[in-house]
Formats: C-alpha cells, structure tokens, sequence
C-alpha cells in the first residue's frame, strides 16, 4: 500500500545543494523520489512545483475561504399573531435581521435564539400584552436553520382611566386646556407603550406652540393592574411662564426698517409661536427680494423674570439685476422669443422696475413696468406699466 505524499524539501529544509555543488535536473528528481512512497513519483516524469503543492494549496484555500455549501440559512417564523402584531415583533427581534447577514455561525444563531424570548416578550408589553406566553423551538436541516416562535398573546390590559392636568401658568389658558387632549389614548382602548410616548411628544409640542417653551413633565406615570388586566395614565405638566414676541432686529439688510416692519406678521408682546415664525418666513420669501433667510429666537431661559424672546433676522438680499428669456412656436406666430430685465433695488423702499421684449414673425412688443410694495409687501403690490405693440404685415 502507497504511503501519504510527504512535504517536498522546500518545507522541511532538506532540499538545499550540498555545500560547494548544485543539483543538476536528473539528481533533483532522484531527490524528489527518494522522498515519496512507492512509485507516486517515478524517475523521469516531469512534475513541477506546482503539481507537488497543489493538494496543500487547495487545503489552505478552502479554510480561508469557504465555499457556498457551507453558509448557514436562517428563517424565522412566528404562530399566533396577525401581520400587524408580527410587523412590530420584527421590529425589536435581533435574529430576524440576522437572516440577511452574509456569514452566519452556528453560535450566533443559538445566541440570538436565546435572547429572542426576552426580546418577544418586552415588545409584547409594549403592545399591551402583559401575559403572553411564548414557547419556541430551533431546527437545522442540511445546514438550513429555523427558529420558530409559538406565542399566545392572552388578555390585553386596558386603559381604565387618564388623568391629565397642567400646573402654573398655563392652567389658566382656556383655548390651550381645550386643546390639550389625548386621542390616541382613551379608557376602553388597548394600553400601547408607542401612543403614550407619541401622546406625550404631542403634548410638549402643542405648549410649545402656544409660547411656553420651558414646558416639562413632572408627573407621567402608568399604574399596571395584571390582576384586573387595567391600566391607569396620570400626566402633570408644569407648563412654565408663556413667552411672548420681543423685539425684531433686521442684521445687514438694504430695505428700509419700514418696508422690512411690514413683512412682520406678529406684534412685540404677542405669544411666541412657531406658526407666526412660520408666517414670518413665508412672508420674506415671497417678497422674492431675498435670497437667504435666517431667523433667529433668542429666548433667555436664565432670567426668569424675561418672557420676551427677541427676533434676529439675518437677509441676504436677491442679485440687483435679473435676467430672463424664452423661446417658442405657434402656428400663426412661427418662432417666437423674448428677453426680460428686472431691476429689483430701484430704492431702499423696494421699488422694482422690469421690462420684457417679445419678437415673433407677426408682432414686435415690448413691456415696461414699476413695481411698488404695498401694505404686506409679500403678497401685495402696486404695478405701474405701459408698453408698445407693432403688427408686422406681410
């Protein structure tokens, strides 16, 4: 019986010329085959390097780098609950997205199998599932793997009541008290852990919008009842002073405090809202006289006895002049093309002054036009125009 191929010279050191002398290529291959078993290598063949490494070569190739044959597949499913519930189990279950990952290891898989009951069950909770039961199982088949989940959600818990209630000044603000409500969370409604959060953000944003920017919590709690499947919601907000508009400060602009005083579209004391700064902002790029706009609040949260949040406003005027033109075709007028000029810092008061050239191959005309702010210059405008028309007869 053959023996295995041993390692050639070159890896065990045996093969270097005696001192003084090389190989020729008829005793390097009676070296060579004095290093095998029985006739694997026979006195005249030609082998190279190559051939003699190839088996170790392709050892090493196939433990860096494995084949298809050995990635591991992995499927989750879930039994019991509709799509919606599995939707949001999917969300917060690790295993589930590791079935996209490309080099999955055995360990990994049982790893994440065991931390998925506790997973299941947090978002179950969440969800308003407080009993659940869950049993699971995993199996490997030719190197496909399944993670299987049984879950009975069992009774819900139920919100049985809610109490919300705001403290200091805006306690005493009867349009933001109508408004302050709580849709998404109602007695008789399943208790999710999502809408009370989302009810909680809404709440601080509403306040927020009515000017009292200093709005937090001091009191949001829910009382779980497992034995009677009931919840009970209690919020207390200490709302802070209502802050209101102080004064507005145009930084490096142009235009006339009056012509800029007139895009405002809130009064110095009134209360502070996003809304009005929302208005405000439309209000300037309409104008269509600037091309940057920053606003800036100023709220001083340090000094409790200042309500007022001053107003920066840093503009950057549109270019002095601006041009246009255009191209096209009728089938009275044939080609047709125009070219435009507008004007628009005539004065600081925002006069702007344009005119507009149009030529085809029945009619010259030409349009020449002076633009005057009005009272709200984003919107309003007086024009004062003429123009001049030729029929060109053939």
């Amino acid at each position: 019986m053959n023996k295995l191929l041993s390692l050639p010279p070159l890896f065990k050191g045996g093969g270097r010329a005696e001192r003084g002398r090389g190989h020729t290529s008829g005793e390097y291959a009676e070296h060579i085959q004095r290093h095998t078993s029985g006739g694997c290598v026979r006195h005249g063949q030609k082998h190279t390097l190559l051939n003699a490494y190839l088996p170790f070569l392709l050892f090493i190739y196939v433990l860096l780098f494995p084949t298809c044959s050995q990635c591991l597949q992995l499927t989750v499913n879930f039994v019991g609950v509709d799509e919606k519930t599995k939707q949001a189990l999917i969300n917060n279950l690790t295993i589930y997205h590791a079935t996209k990952e490309p080099k999955l290891t055995i360990t990994r898989i049982q790893n994440l199998h065991s931390l998925a009951e506790t997973q299941l069950t947090d978002t179950l909770e969440a969800l308003g599932f407080y009993q659940a039961k869950i049993t699971h199982k995993l199996t490997n088949k030719h190197d496909n793997w399944t993670a299987t989940y049984y879950i009975r959600q069992g009774k819900p818990i139920l919100i049985n009541h809610i109490h919300l209630r705001l403290v200091n000044e805006g306690s005493q603000n009867k349009q933001l008290l109508k408004k302050a409500q709580t849709p998404k969370l109602q007695n008789g409604k399943i208790l999710n852990h999502l809408d009370y959060e989302e009810t909680k953000q809404t709440l601080l944003i509403l306040l927020q919008e009515h000017g009292y920017l200093s709005a937090k919590f001091i009191k949001n709690e829910i009382n779980i009842d497992t034995v009677l499947y009931q919840a009970n919601i209690e919020l207390i907000i200490d709302t802070g002073k209502q802050y209101v508009f102080g004064e507005t400060k145009f930084i490096d602009c142009i235009y006339s405090n009056d012509l800029l005083n007139r895009l405002i579209t809130f009064k110095k004391g009134d209360p502070f809202t996003s809304k009005k700064l929302t208005e405000f902002r439309k209000n300037l790029t309409d104008s269509a006289m600037f091309r940057k706009i920053k606003i800036l609040p100023k709220p001083n949260f340090t000094n409790l006895n200042d309500n007022q949040v001053p107003i920066a406003v840093s503009l950057r005027h549109s270019p002095l002049n601006h041009y246009s033109s255009s191209i096209g075709y009728g089938t009275n007028t044939s080609f047709r093309g125009g070219l435009g000029w507008q004007h628009r810092i005539v004065s600081p008061a925002g006069h702007q002054l344009s005119n507009f050239i149009t030529v085809s191959k029945i009619r010259k005309q030409a349009n020449i036009n002076y633009m005057i702010p009005g009272k709200n210059p984003g919107s309003d405008r007086y024009i004062i125009g003429t123009g001049i028309q030729q029929d060109i007869i053939r």
